[in-house]
């Protein structure tokens, strides 16, 4: 009868190396992080009239329910009226502030040094944390829509600006 014991030991053999196998795979599994939350805006507010040479984006921190820690961000400004990407900072490594020339302009800006005057834009950001798994990104934040000032308006220097 050792025949009828060996068809056993064979499925108990292959089940443990099944069973091995996924908990070796845990700790790289997608479904064990979970991305970050999705940036909030601290400016521009929605339907902020800004400088077309150096507008300010700026988000509250990143909060990731992993606690791991913040990689790097995307931000995208698109024409409103257009409705194209025109501007674009790609998993860059300035997290939560950044500038016009800090990304590139893209489209019909592409080599100009500012966006065009008086005219609707919309922005939006996202995070990436650096767990390395392919849920590591938040979703997109909200739009917030801005617009940009004609070309005679001047704005005050603020002495946040003077940093």
């Amino acid at each position: 009868m050792p025949t009828a014991r060996y068809p056993q030991c064979l499925h108990l053999c292959i089940g443990l190396i099944i069973l091995l196998g996924l908990v070796m795979l845990l700790p790289n599994a997608s479904w064990a992080n979970s991305p970050p939350l999705a940036p909030t805006w601290i400016e521009p507010d929605s339907g902020a009239v800004v400088s077309a040479f150096d507008p300010h984006f700026n988000t509250n921190d990143f909060i990731d329910p992993d606690a791991d820690a913040h990689l790097n961000s995307d931000f995208e400004v698109w024409d409103d009226s257009l409705n194209v990407r025109v501007w674009s900072a790609l998993a860059t490594n300035i997290l939560v502030h950044i500038h016009l020339g800090d990304g590139v302009l893209e489209g019909h800006l592409a080599g100009e040094s500012r966006f065009d005057f008086d005219r609707p834009y919309r922005i939006r950001a996202r995070f990436r944390d650096d767990s390395g798994t392919p849920n590591d990104t938040s979703p997109w934040s909200e739009w917030i829509p801005f617009r940009t000032a004609p070309q005679a308006q001047t704005f005050p220097m603020l002495l946040e600006d003077m940093a």
